[in-house]
């Protein structure tokens, strides 16, 4: 048996009119029904939706139909493009290389088409199957970043832009940053404590370095062993030059420690106009004060309870443990003082510093020579 072709809502309305005129001469619906070719469910649905219209009112009608379908499948598609929007991974996606890879999760998560997705993200489809081409000379830069970034894993990327920058490549921070961001080699930033209120210093209370050798600064920190075995580390740095003149390690603190440390450097350059501490052991004790006197150093301890007028050496204290410390682990006590003088060179001769304009510390103290 043939499928019945569809009619027209003109043709619909013909047949309701012949129907009518049946009805009139006493034929039953049943009759009608096998005279028209349709079923009886089929007659009172014609004759809910079109009954008592003319042709030209059925085909208005029947387009408005039509056009309410095609206004609620398009409110269902946008509906469905809000949904992939919501879901779509988070940050603004503006370039087409992060709608690219937005397109990509939805197809893997969502199970929609790509045309779909292209359209939800104002994607053209041609840019989104775009393979960009990268040279040999980018692909070379992206692997030297990759390397830098997992040997200096605490570097942020303008640092390992400098670094770039001293081994001959042509580079801008921005560039550098977008790659290391692609590859996912971001690194949280250290969080910055805010100052005390009221806490001002004036500029005659704190002795400022204004060239080499004007203010040494000391220190100790605290680090561990393998086994949870606790360890000092003492370091004594130039505050304008930001050289580090000593790291050594110990078990404990002695006064012994700290001068045998002081007598060293100054075997190698002139001793400083003024040495900066805190009010700990063993820089306040009586045999380290003897020392410095003979020796014709001044010692400033700094205020009690004030630890930003010693900033540079916590500065610095703060790098070596983000950088050194907590990264490196030491099996032995030996081990540790052998990579802390791997170290120390490498903070000297290698590492850039940021405040000297991305030279080292050697680098800088030899353009005041």
């Amino acid at each position: 048996m043939m499928k019945p072709k569809r009619q027209s809502p003109s043709q619909i309305v013909e047949s309701l009119n012949r129907a009518e005129r049946m009805r009139n001469d006493g034929q039953s619906i049943a009759s009608i029904c096998q005279e028209l070719g349709i079923s009886r469910p089929t007659y009172y649905r014609w004759k809910r939706d079109y009954g008592g219209m003319t042709s030209r009112r059925a085909e208005d009608w029947a387009a408005m139909l039509q056009d309410r379908k095609g206004l609620l499948q398009s409110l269902g598609e946008q509906s469905k493009q809000v949904e992939i929007l919501r879901n779509v991974v988070e940050g603004s996606l503006v370039s087409p290389s992060r709608k690219r890879e937005a397109i990509r999760w939805l197809d893997r998560q969502m199970i929609i088409s790509e045309r779909q997705a292209c359209r939800a993200l104002s994607q053209h489809r041609s840019t989104q199957r775009y393979r960009p081409q990268t040279s040999q000379k980018e692909e070379a830069l992206r692997e030297r970043v990759e390397v830098l970034s997992q040997r200096y894993s605490r570097f942020g990327y303008r640092r390992i832009c400098a670094m770039l920058r001293r081994e001959g490549w042509h580079v801008n921070p921005k560039r550098i940053h977008r790659i290391r961001r692609s590859q996912g080699l971001t690194v949280k930033a250290l969080r910055k404590r805010s100052g005390k209120g009221g806490a001002t210093l004036e500029p005659e209370n704190v002795i400022c370095a204004d060239g080499k050798n004007v203010v040494w600064a000391w220190d100790v920190i605290d680090g561990w062993l393998a086994g949870g075995r606790s360890a000092k580390w003492l370091t004594v740095i130039d505050e304008y030059t930001r050289e580090l003149l000593a790291l050594e390690v110990a078990k404990r603190t002695s006064a012994t420690w700290v001068i045998a440390t002081l007598e060293q450097i100054l075997t190698e350059r002139e001793p400083p106009e003024f040495l900066r501490s805190d009010n700990t052991r063993p820089f306040v004790t009586d045999q380290v004060d003897k020392w410095l006197r003979l020796a014709g150093i001044p010692a400033v301890n700094i205020t009690p309870g004030s630890p930003w007028e010693n900033g540079h050496v916590e500065a610095f204290h703060a790098r070596l443990r983000d950088e050194f410390l907590n990264v490196e682990e030491f099996a032995s006590m030996d081990e540790a003082k052998r990579r802390t003088a791997i170290w120390r060179d490498h903070y000297n001769h290698v590492r850039v510093h940021s405040a000297l304009n991305y030279l080292t510390p050697a680098e800088f103290a030899a353009t005041l020579e």
